[in-house]
């Protein structure tokens, strides 16, 4: 080869990296980091970064990170997809850019796309077909697609675009599809480059505006330029409708990295110090790891730089040291205490007031021992006497030769409690009465006690003695308590005050009276013997403290009376007084009369006592031939032709001069009288024109007047006497004929009920 042809390859190969530099610009190479070091048995995970399409690892494999954990070199092969070749895929420069065998929409009865064998650049399959459905385009919701109506003859070419590309590279064929409606009869497409179909046959799904991506791999082999199409292959006329969107032919830009990993694995050993007394911190651990730079004892929580750990108790320690990378190693020590000294003490003892205890204490653990009590200075002696006033805890520790301690222990002195007791409080007797004095004790060493009292009685108990005295004036008492023991005696002290009985009185202002009665009762008793007053009346009322009393209605009968006076001592005495109150019954006033429906034609009534208990009478009339009658069973005539309601009222009295009283009332009612018509003619000549009943003795609010036609419907109604009818029904005269009617009423001055028919003649 000349150098001249030799230049011409080198041209040539510079274009084409430059040009593949070119569609790979702006995608990141893979990179693995720099060489590093990791520790023994830890991982390191790979990671040339993100957003290939494929990873090929020196391992075979193919995933996008790769975990290792032994020293050695690692390295990886990326791909992914560059910039796209294709001018005016999504379709946004309108019809531009491609050359296709369809012919551009010419329109027709269905829109732009009526033909088959068309096609379109628009938003919306809707737009270019009515029987299209509405659909959004792939790339952003709102642009272009290119929109086609099939084509019936096989392997025509949709779209085909010539591009420049990279010999001896792969690239990536693919577009968007999407059916242009709802139909079975789907296009058949397939990608075709250099009139070569690449991959299989695809088609979009029979739903409308449902969009799939297809694509397909292709090497460049030694081309430099090739020609693009997509084909369809059906030939069906009906259906075969589509939409195409965002279709990319873009390289597969390659790169590799290496990376080299190193592998630490330090180790450590540990040095301890036992504690030297029991349960102190005076233990030690050392660690020993030449790569070390820190250490920890708690598991990582804190680091220290310092290679020990003191002041340390008994225990087990994980201690861990670390390298200057991070290599953590780990290893267990155990310190163990000494022999410890421990104390034992006498038990826990109770002593009497006024007494003495002994303490006493004994060791173990060392040789020689110091014994530190709570409350004196001596540590040589082991036994201690003590006379505490009050419950006392005393506490000792004992010290071996080395300085060691033991646990303190204690020893607890109680105090038997002192002598407490109760004697029965001051009382009050009254006179002749007798008082039992009793008194109680507790505390000290325990039962039995010695009682003393003033009146020269003694006796011996497990606690408790009674003294009954019968003083005729006012007394003091006491009883001195002691126990079996050193306690200190008690003394207590009562009064017993002697007191005189009152003397109860009271009157009753008007003690016989008529039902219902109420008393008035007055307390008479001397107020300088009475501070407390509690009355009862036999029907369980009750008052308390009350000069004067008031009592409730009383009903016939006698009733007793008790009142209870207490001094102000207390000295009480009682007052039962039978059938101090007595209520009179009062008579039942009540009568009736005959007859039970008088009219004003005949107003004469008889009227019937039924009273009780009475023995005179005095009757009250507000009309008639008397106003007033002391007859048992008076008669009184009425005035006539006044109907109304009279009021009758009669007084009765007892024999006791009780009285009671009724008011009644005589209803008499007039005759109803009525005058119905039987024929008017509304004909509006001014006579006769309205059809009126006349009638009297009602009660004008309970009157009820409707008119049928001969079908039985209700022509006119009316609950008013006094209108009547003028001859319309429903806005227009009502026809000439016949007309029945019906009235019904009651009585104005009693229930009674009254019913009326007839017919009426309508004349014109």
């Amino acid at each position: 080869m000349n150098i001249f042809g030799f230049n011409i390859i080198l041209l040539m190969s510079l274009f084409y990296t430059n040009m593949l530099s070119a569609q790979c610009n702006g995608f990141p190479a893979a990179n693995l980091g720099n060489d590093t070091t990791i520790c023994q048995g830890s991982n390191l995970v790979l990671n040339p970064g993100t957003g290939y399409s494929s990873y090929l690892w020196n391992n075979g494999s193919t995933s996008p990170t790769r975990a290792v954990n032994q020293a050695g070199t690692y390295s990886v092969i990326t791909k992914r997809l560059s910039s796209n070749v294709i001018v005016n895929g999504d379709f946004e420069s309108g019809d531009v850019g491609f050359s296709t065998d369809y012919v551009y929409g010419t329109g027709g009865t269905y829109g732009l796309l009526s033909t088959e064998g068309q096609y379109a650049i628009s938003t919306s399959p809707s737009f270019v077909h009515n029987n299209f459905m509405y659909c959004s385009d792939h790339t952003s919701g709102s642009g272009n697609m290119l929109i086609v109506n099939g084509s019936s003859t096989s392997s025509t070419n949709v779209w085909c675009q010539t591009v420049t590309i990279l010999p001896n590279t792969d690239y990536s064929f693919s577009c968007w599809v999407s059916n242009a409606l709802n139909d079975f009869n789907v296009a058949d497409l397939q990608f075709y480059v250099n009139g070569s179909p690449i991959g299989s046959i695809f088609s979009p799904s029979t739903s409308g505006c449902l969009w799939q991506q297809y694509s397909n791999l292709w090497n460049s082999g030694s081309l430099t330029s090739v020609n693009l199409c997509i084909v369809d292959q059906s030939i069906a006329t009906s259906g075969n409708d589509f939409a195409l969107d965002d279709i990319v032919f873009a390289p597969i830009c390659v790169t590799t990295d290496t990376i080299v990993v190193s592998v630490q694995n330090p180790t450590q050993s540990l040095i301890k110090t036992n504690p030297t007394c029991a349960l102190s911190s005076t233990g030690q651990i050392d660690v020993n790891n030449p790569l070390a730079t820190s250490y920890t004892m708690n598991g990582g929580v804190t680091w220290q730089t310092d290679s020990f750990f003191v002041n340390l108790p008994y225990g087990s320690y994980n201690i861990c040291s670390k390298s200057s990378i991070g290599c953590v190693t780990c290893g267990g020590a155990i310190l163990t205490d000494p022999a410890p000294v421990t104390i034992a003490v006498n038990n826990d003892t109770t002593i009497c007031q006024n007494g003495t205890a002994t303490l006493s204490a004994s060791a173990q653990g060392g040789t020689s021992y110091f014994y530190h009590w709570n409350f004196i200075a001596d540590t040589i002696n082991s036994m201690q006497t003590v006379m505490p006033l009050v419950d006392t805890f005393y506490t000792v520790f004992a010290e071996n030769q080395l300085g060691c301690n033991s646990p303190a222990d204690t020893i607890r002195v109680t105090l038997n409690n002192i002598l407490t007791g109760t004697i029965s409080p001051l009382t009050t007797i009254c006179a002749g009465d007798s008082s039992k004095l009793v008194a109680t004790v507790s505390g000290g060493i325990g039962a039995p006690y010695s009682f003393t009292w003033s009146t020269g009685n003694t006796s011996t108990t497990n606690g408790i003695d009674n003294l009954t005295v019968h003083p005729t004036d006012s007394t003091h008492y006491n009883v001195i308590i002691s126990d079996g023991c050193e306690t200190s005696p008690i003394t207590l002290f009562t009064t017993v005050n002697v007191g005189q009985l009152p003397v109860p009185k009271y009157v009753v202002t008007n003690p016989d009276q008529c039902e219902p009665a109420m008393f008035e009762i007055i307390n008479q008793t001397d107020a300088t013997q009475s501070e407390f007053v509690f009355w009862t009346i036999a029907d369980n009322q009750n008052f308390i403290n009350q000069d004067t009393i008031n009592t409730n209605k009383l009903w016939a009968g006698s009733y007793d009376l008790s009142m209870i006076v207490t001094s102000y001592q207390g000295c009480m005495d009682t007052l039962n007084v039978s059938n101090a109150l007595t209520v009179n019954p009062i008579p039942v006033a009540q009568f009736t009369y005959n007859p039970l429906t008088v009219l004003t034609s005949d107003p004469k009534v008889n009227f019937v006592n039924t009273s009780i208990n009475g023995v005179t009478y005095q009757w009250t009339f507000e009309e008639g031939d008397s106003l007033t009658s002391n007859e048992l069973n008076p008669i009184i005539t009425f005035p006539q032709d006044n109907p109304g309601k009279y009021a009758v009222k009669l007084i009765v009295t007892s024999s006791f001069g009780c009285m009671d009283s009724v008011i009644n009332y005589v209803d008499i009612s007039s005759e109803v009288v009525i005058y119905v018509p039987n024929t008017f003619t509304p004909d509006g000549d001014q006579f006769n024109q309205t059809w009126k009943v006349i009638i009297d003795g009602i009660d004008p609010y309970d009157f009820d007047l409707l008119i049928f036609n001969r079908w039985g419907e209700v022509v006119w109604e009316s609950h008013n006497a006094k209108v009547g009818w003028d001859g319309i029904y429903n806005g227009q005269p009502a026809v000439e004929g016949t007309y029945i009617w019906t009235i019904r009423a009651k009585a104005e001055f009693s229930d009674k009920k009254y019913t009326y028919k007839g017919n009426l003649n309508l004349l014109r």
